[in-house]
């Protein structure tokens, strides 16, 4: 598993693929100082390889109006030998300053 930890400002995002209860889920984390708003992800798979999530998960999900320093928000991964093993993802937020940012996380199962 590879993790890839960000720091803009006195905002900080770690996005991971990990195991929750039992679970494999892509985890966002704000392990800032301050509120990441608007947070977005999307997860795109390796190529001719399926999405690992849902797309009715992701819009259940996400945008994420407000993570507080510390909050975590996470959604299921199904990972098949039709998804790969290998995700790029892409979160999106507005920083304290309402500064647009964008990241890219590559994770592995």
């Amino acid at each position: 598993m590879e993790d890839q930890k960000i720091v803009e400002g006195a905002t900080e995002l770690e996005a991971s693929l990990a195991r929750v209860e039992g679970e494999r889920k892509f985890v966002i984390q704000n392990v800032g100082q301050e509120s990441a708003r608007t947070v977005r992800f999307s997860v795109q798979a390796e190529r001719d390889k399926n999405s690992p999530v849902s797309a009715h998960d992701i819009e259940t999900v996400f945008p994420v109006d407000e993570l507080a320093a510390g909050d975590t928000v996470a959604i299921g991964a199904i990972i098949t030998p039709g998804t790969g093993l290998h995700f790029r993802g892409v979160v999106t937020w507005r920083d304290v300053n309402g500064s647009e940012q964008e990241r890219i996380y590559y994770m592995s199962a």
